[in-house]
């Protein structure tokens, strides 16, 4: 499953790009192996995304797969210059990106 993120002013061109690789589940949500690519370079993480996470930030309405893109997504527009752990817990976003609560539920329709 792959996502482009940005585009260059001309349309063309993705700027960023998350793509899922792997996802397993694991006990209380699932685990993903994630690779990220921005400026040309390209960037492996796992993130663990709790159900209860999952649950606030969708409603339950999203695939848990689509969520982790998204989070990626809104991490990597949102702070660009942040140099993300090689492994961690989808809500961990919520101290580098103290808004993306908010965001990930106008985006995805969970609970306010």
């Amino acid at each position: 499953m792959r996502v482009s993120l940005r585009r260059g002013p001309d349309g063309g061109g993705a700027i960023a790009g998350v793509e899922i690789i792997t996802e397993e589940d694991t006990t209380g949500g699932w685990l993903y192996h994630a690779r990220i690519s921005r400026g040309g370079q390209a960037r492996e993480v796992f993130v663990q995304l709790a159900w209860v996470d999952h649950d606030h930030w969708s409603g339950g309405r999203c695939a848990p797969s689509l969520v982790i893109e998204r989070l990626l997504k809104t991490l990597v527009e949102r702070a660009p210059d942040l140099e993300l752990p090689e492994r961690f817990n989808a809500a961990s976003a919520r101290r580098w990106v103290p808004e993306i609560d908010q965001m990930m539920i106008d985006e995805l329709g969970g609970r306010a």
